[in-house]
């Protein structure tokens, strides 16, 4: 009985939350994420570096300039992911941190909270954990998936605009209802008077 309140309870909390993020704008992220490439072949991969027989992918440089300035989403460009160097401030101590991360190639949404910069893909995330115990130190931590409580809430803008669509729908269908009755008394308006004509063309 317990167990199945307990569920109970956990999804009413994750949709609480869900409906609480729900609201929050996207921002553009205009220089949000800044990346500095060393050096790119022409198909836009990073070009290997060979010296004395030893091959090194040179990273590539993501810097934060603006992180921490409050909890905010933006969508990022289309990256090439692999070895990165990821700079930005600790959000605690405010000095400059470098941290060595492998990112997926693709677009995605970066998050940021007083505690953590996340890479959100549309499958995956990659997460810059500031809250490690140790002064200004910070880990890396790839996860599965969204996170439930983002796919609850995209979940819910999706069965909102349905909503939104299914009532624009019906209110479409109640005016051409309402417009073919019109159309059907104006019709029989003019029955009306076509008769009337002919019975004085008669006469």
């Amino acid at each position: 009985m317990f167990g199945q309140w307990g569920r109970t309870l956990a999804v009413v909390c994750l949709f609480a939350a869900a409906s609480a993020k729900a609201d929050e704008p996207r921002e553009p992220g205009f220089n949000e994420l800044v990346v500095i490439d060393p050096g790119v072949e022409q198909n836009g991969l990073p070009t290997p570096i060979v010296t004395n027989g030893q091959v090194e992918i040179p990273p590539t440089l993501h810097v934060h300039p603006y992180y921490y300035c409050g909890d905010k989403e933006y969508q990022a460009q289309i990256l090439n992911g692999g070895p990165t160097i990821i700079v930005a401030n600790h959000p605690r101590s405010g000095e400059k941190l470098y941290i060595d991360a492998v990112l997926p190639q693709g677009a995605p949404v970066v998050a940021y909270s007083a505690r953590t910069i996340t890479y959100i893909y549309s499958d995956r995330r990659v997460v810059i954990d500031f809250s490690v115990i140790g002064k200004n130190r910070a880990r890396v931590v790839y996860v599965n998936g969204r996170g439930a409580v983002r796919e609850l809430n995209e979940q819910l803008v999706k069965n909102r605009a349905a909503v939104q669509e299914h009532q624009r729908k019906s209110r479409l269908v109640g005016e051409v209802k309402d417009l073919g009755r019109d159309l059907g008394n104006v019709a029989k308006g003019g029955i009306g008077v076509a008769g009337r004509v002919g019975s004085i063309v008669v006469e």
